[in-house]
């Protein structure tokens, strides 16, 4: 967690602008930092171990409610970004859009009951999405050499 704060606090800085380094800032679990992001990454790894199982493949237009579609219109974009941030060389906008996902997905957590959904299709498009989450915040977090605790 320590290494991967001080990759993240260096490569989530805009390279044309000062670089800030703060301990508060860099160790923070509840903003843009790698520890708020691994914090998110063991929560949705942890939701799915409560489930005690895989998801099956469902429909995707059954997630109804704003804070399921906020994330879920987010997801797909992690390719373009990192495309995108290559061509401008600048990595923070990498990191601008793990911190945003994984704030959507904490919307989306503390407002929709996942584990408790109406019906078993719901709750395996539920699950999908959780696992989408977590796949996508250790994706991007390998990008920068960052490991993704299972557990914290």
């Amino acid at each position: 967690v320590g290494i991967g704060s001080v990759k993240y606090a260096i490569l989530s800085q805009n390279r044309l602008t000062d670089v800030t380094f703060t301990w508060d800032k860099m160790l923070s679990l509840d903003g843009n930092s790698a520890p708020y992001l691994q914090y998110v990454y063991a929560r949705a790894k942890s939701i799915l171990r409560k489930a005690q199982k895989d998801a099956r493949p469902t429909k995707t237009a059954i997630l109804m409610e704003p804070q399921e579609l906020a994330v879920a219109r987010l997801l797909p974009k992690l390719p373009e970004v990192v495309e995108f941030a290559a061509q401008e060389f600048k990595p923070n906008l990498i990191a601008n859009y793990l911190f945003e996902l994984a704030c959507r997905f904490n919307a989306f957590y503390a407002a929709v009951p996942i584990l408790q959904s109406k019906s078993q299709e719901v709750l395996d498009a539920r699950l999908n999405l959780v696992s989408a989450v977590a796949t996508t915040i250790e994706n991007g977090l390998k990008l920068f050499g960052i490991e993704v605790p299972e557990e914290m």
